[in-house]
């Protein structure tokens, strides 16, 4: 694909991505992970998608790679936190945000919920909540629509019971 259908594709893809990618990281490192996984797949040379199926197949390859950033990011974090407790013994201070704190404690609170979870339930339930239906959540994890719903059904019982979990506390 050229620049010029390059470009196109980056125009589609981009919102959902970032709205996925914002799910479960903060703006900056979702910003980031979501240009590396656009940059990936300028670097594939693919064929610009000329029938829906091909666009779908698109949708699942780019989340498929943006999954894979998403990963690389939470291993480099959890790098990067193991040595700042062996380095510092006090807290890191986070700059001012512009957000209001109710908007800070229930996007934390939401991102502790979905931390509980596993890689594969957290997928699961962001690909519902970024709006992917059975069909494209199904060929974005590479299997059936009936295991996508079993998936989904699963993941959303263990955040229900996290949930509770957390209101019993």
């Amino acid at each position: 694909m050229d620049a010029r259908e390059f470009e196109k594709v980056f125009w589609v893809l981009q919102p959902p991505l970032l709205r996925f990618a914002r799910n479960q990281l903060d703006p900056a490192g979702a910003e980031d992970v979501v240009a590396e996984t656009l940059t990936t797949l300028w670097g594939k040379d693919l064929a610009f998608p000329e029938s829906p199926e091909e666009e779908r197949g698109l949708h699942a390859l780019a989340y498929q790679v943006l999954t894979g950033h998403i990963r690389n990011e939470y291993r480099s974090r959890r790098r990067r936190k193991a040595l700042a407790e062996r380095l510092v013994a006090q807290p890191v201070k986070v700059a001012a945000t512009g957000r209001s704190a109710t908007d800070v404690d229930d996007e934390a609170r939401v991102t502790y919920l979905l931390q509980q979870l596993s890689v594969d339930d957290r997928e699961v339930i962001l690909l519902f909540n970024a709006g992917f239906d059975l069909g494209d959540t199904a060929r974005i994890l590479g299997c059936s629509t009936a295991a996508a719903a079993k998936r989904r059904t699963r993941a959303r019982g263990r955040l229900r019971e996290i949930v509770d979990k957390e209101a019993r506390e």
